[in-house]
């Protein structure tokens, strides 16, 4: 299970309704930091419940692809 924020997922995402073990979640910049090997049949769950800082670089970036473009 990858999470943005570990605490605000626990608390508000989906992850306040897993009954599975805690220790097989882990927040999504850790894992690009240190990807975690997986096999063909294994699964990635993401409980994403939005950061501010995601919510501006989304924008940001499609602020400047419309710029580019017109």
């Amino acid at each position: 299970v990858l999470a943005d924020s570990l605490a605000q997922c626990a608390r508000l995402g989906e992850m306040q309704h897993c009954a599975g073990d805690p220790n097989n979640v882990m927040e999504i910049g850790n894992f690009c930091m240190a990807p975690v090997e997986t096999g063909s049949d294994d699964w990635t769950v993401a409980d994403f419940t939005g950061l501010g800082i995601e919510d501006l670089l989304v924008a940001a970036h499609a602020y400047e692809r419309v710029m580019r473009t017109a």
